[in-house]
């Protein structure tokens, strides 16, 4: 347990800070899961998100073998950075996203959440009020959000005035000094197919949870 916190604490000190305002550029090589970097605290606030574009040639989206049969992670948060990786409980909530391999020039989103106790984790799309899935154009802007709240997670997504919300109970969820950012990642066995950019351009947007 020792050397599991002062990995832990390695790790911490040579994270990167999450700022208000920045924007961030993510690339998702061709043939790869995702572009690893260092950890990132979220720093005075439970809140990941802001203005976002997910950009692929969609000539290239092509996936003859999983016929794109899984969710992709657009990024997200987790609480407790040593319990996460050393302590086998996993919590953590992600926006998520899918084409349709009929049509690749739209992704879906949809949600990924851990919740501890529960081995598999919830994944699904993210519905609108009316019960459609949330729809985007490759290149398009939408706003992504996901909080930690003390006994539960929130999701959100905001696309040309559509919105889509959801709330996952988690009682063990207790209050952080901080969160860590989980960047994108492309696929579970899959690799990318194709160059993927992602721009993430982070912002206090208000949570209308």
């Amino acid at each position: 347990m020792r050397t599991a916190i002062i990995i832990s604490l390695i790790l911490l000190s040579s994270c990167k800070t999450w700022h208000w305002g920045e924007t961030i550029e993510y690339k998702i090589p061709k043939g790869k899961h995702a572009d690893v970097g260092m950890p990132t605290i979220i720093d005075g606030t439970k809140k990941w998100g802001g203005e976002m574009t997910l950009e692929y040639d969609p000539e290239e989206m092509v996936d003859p073998e999983h016929n794109f049969a899984y969710w992709n992670k657009l990024g997200g948060i987790m609480p407790d950075l040593t319990d996460n990786i050393f302590g086998g409980s996993h919590r953590s909530a992600r926006i998520a996203w899918r084409v349709d391999p009929e049509d690749p020039y739209y992704f879906y989103i949809g949600y990924i959440v851990y919740i501890q106790g529960i081995k598999e984790p919830y994944r699904n799309y993210l519905l609108d009020e009316e019960g459609n899935k949330v729809r985007i154009p490759v290149g398009d802007s939408f706003v992504p959000m996901v909080t930690q709240y003390t006994d539960h997670w929130g999701v959100y997504v905001k696309y040309n005035g559509q919105e889509a919300r959801k709330r996952f109970n988690d009682s063990s969820l207790k209050k952080e000094k901080f969160l860590v950012v989980m960047d994108p990642y492309y696929g579970g066995v899959p690799v990318a197919p194709t160059d993927i950019y992602i721009t993430l351009t982070i912002i206090d947007t208000t949570w209308l949870y």
